[in-house]
């Protein structure tokens, strides 16, 4: 049976980070992911503001080599009626996910990290701190982190409940050729009221555009329908010959407690995707960099079983976030609040701008939430 400090399971951006921060510190690592990278992942790809610091914060290294396209400002719909388009200062990146998630893993096997690839975990022992990888390999370590997705193996080893299916979403997705369309969009493209207590988007990239949808299930018995419904009217009627795909979404569903004592959840596992825009990918960094160090630490204290404590503490200080961001979707979301929301929105640019600035991380979401609050209100008394 081999033996290591650590074990990370899910070769995404959280387990990527986590694999680098503990590498790096000279702890033995070995990543573990049922894929072989590069691999294709459902996500729209936007990268924000705040996903540029924290992975400058945290790697050190230029990203400019998978960044497929930047922009300055975004555009936000009513149904297919445009109703606001704003410039910004920030930055909004756009990446191809196979590209984004090979260049994270190979800086943590750069760093000194074990990437096993193409290799499925069978089981995790909580009581030894061992994987049981399919094959009947064995591997042992002080800590376990779990990366491994919104139905994460390594949660249910350790006998966490699911992520309450109220806050799961599904998001489908398409990559159409630039060649292929119609029009050549440069801004992201927003789009509400075309699934319940979701939006669609059409994301800029290289050579092709990402289109998608993502709604809450217990909220859409239809998202199949309403994904290809908004392809054709975006597509002048036309479902594109591409391939396009589903894939369940934490949206607002994050666990209470992201772990048991030396194994721990970080990203879509500990369901950290922000519960308005569906942002994951710098919260899935930004946990997998408090795992690590909670790790560390715990391992600094001799006590492996402290790390849960350790990571809660700053696992506070992101979920925090989502509770605004929770009330700032009731204000968006539902059918009463939704059409006086797009009627301020249509009228009022400061509110996305300011929802840019959310994104840049130039205010918090209880600053935004308080804001918007107030705009809607003084709206409704004109």
């Amino acid at each position: 049976m081999k033996k290591v400090d650590a074990v990370v399971i899910g070769g995404g951006p959280a387990g990527s980070t986590a694999a680098f921060v503990l590498a790096r510190a000279g702890a033995s690592v070995v990543v573990i992911d049922a894929a072989l990278f590069p691999r294709d992942k459902l996500c729209g790809g936007l990268l924000s503001r705040r996903t540029e610091k924290t992975y400058s914060r945290i790697f050190r290294t230029p990203w400019d080599s998978v960044i497929e396209c930047t922009s300055r400002g975004a555009a936000f719909f009513d149904g297919h009626r445009l109703v606001q388009s704003v410039e910004h200062t920030q930055p909004i990146h756009f990446t191809s996910r196979t590209e984004f998630d090979a260049h994270l893993l190979s800086l943590a096997s750069k760093a000194g990290a074990v990437i096993q690839e193409g290799r499925r975990v069978l089981s995790v022992n909580r009581d030894d701190s061992s994987v049981q990888l399919v094959g009947s390999e064995t591997i042992e370590a002080d800590f376990i982190i779990g990366c491994d997705g919104v139905t994460s193996r390594v949660a249910q080893s350790i006998k966490l409940p699911p992520l309450t299916r109220s806050g799961l979403a599904v998001g489908m997705e398409l990559h159409l050729p630039r060649a292929a369309f119609h029009r050549q969009p440069e801004k992201p493209e927003i789009y509400f009221r075309v699934a319940r207590w979701g939006y669609g988007w059409l994301f800029p990239k290289r050579d092709c555009l990402t289109i998608g949808l993502a709604g809450l299930v217990e909220k859409n018995s239809n998202l199949k329908d309403r994904f290809i419904d908004f392809v054709k009217e975006l597509n002048r009627g036309e479902l594109p010959a591409v391939p396009w795909k589903g894939h369940p979404i934490p949206f607002g569903n994050h666990r209470s407690r992201p772990g048991r004592n030396n194994i721990l959840l970080a990203g879509d596992a500990a369901g950290l995707v922000e519960p308005v825009t569906g942002e994951g990918i710098a919260f899935a960094i930004e946990s997998g960099g408090c795992a690590a160090k909670a790790v560390l630490a715990a391992a600094s204290l001799g006590d492996p079983s402290s790390a849960l404590s350790l990571y809660s503490r700053q696992y506070a200080g992101i979920t925090t976030q989502f509770r605004h961001a929770r009330m700032m979707r009731r204000l968006v979301f539902p059918a009463v609040t939704q059409p006086i929301f797009l009627r301020v929105l249509a009228r009022s640019r400061s509110v996305a701008s300011r929802y840019l600035d959310l994104l840049a991380g130039e205010i918090d979401y209880e600053t935004y939430a308080r804001f918007l609050i107030k705009v809607l209100i003084r709206r409704l008394l004109v």
